[in-house]
């Protein structure tokens, strides 16, 4: 025996509901959660140690760790951040400075600051892959002595 034509109605109406419900929720014009792990500032810090920003001063033809220390924008350091993500120092002109990743630290690099005096600036690049290309930050001034 076939449901009564009123059940059916209801039964079709209640799946057509669902369905413009369920629809409208994953509309593309939805603006969802802002990412949490954005970061919007950077300081560079001694491994373990002192800030160097926004002045940076390194001494001549030493090697120093130097990590980047990421912020949300309400000014909080973002924990766990290198899990997934990739960092990395562009100095200007390109001779002030070298970087050597720091193995198993995504944000840290051992920088060895050229021979002789100079100044320039130091730019930290950010991004969830190894092409660091979905931010920068800086540039911050960078003096050798």
């Amino acid at each position: 025996m076939a449901a009564p034509t009123s059940v059916r109605i209801a039964t079709f109406t209640t799946l057509a509901i669902a369905s413009a419900l369920f629809i409208g929720a994953c509309s593309s014009d939805e603006v969802g959660p802002e990412d949490e792990h954005d970061p919007v500032s950077v300081t560079l810090h001694i491994v373990g140690g002192a800030e160097l920003t926004p002045n940076v001063v390194l001494a001549a033809g030493q090697t120093v760790q130097v990590e980047a220390r990421f912020y949300d924008d309400e000014g909080t350091f973002i924990e766990d951040l290198e899990d997934e993500h990739f960092a990395a120092f562009v100095f200007s002109p390109a001779d002030l400075a070298t970087t050597t990743p720091v193995a198993g630290r995504t944000f840290a690099f051992a920088v060895t600051a050229r021979a002789t005096p100079g100044t320039g600036t130091i730019t930290v690049d950010w991004g969830h892959d190894e092409d660091v290309d979905e931010r920068s930050f800086g540039p911050f001034s960078v003096t050798v002595q």
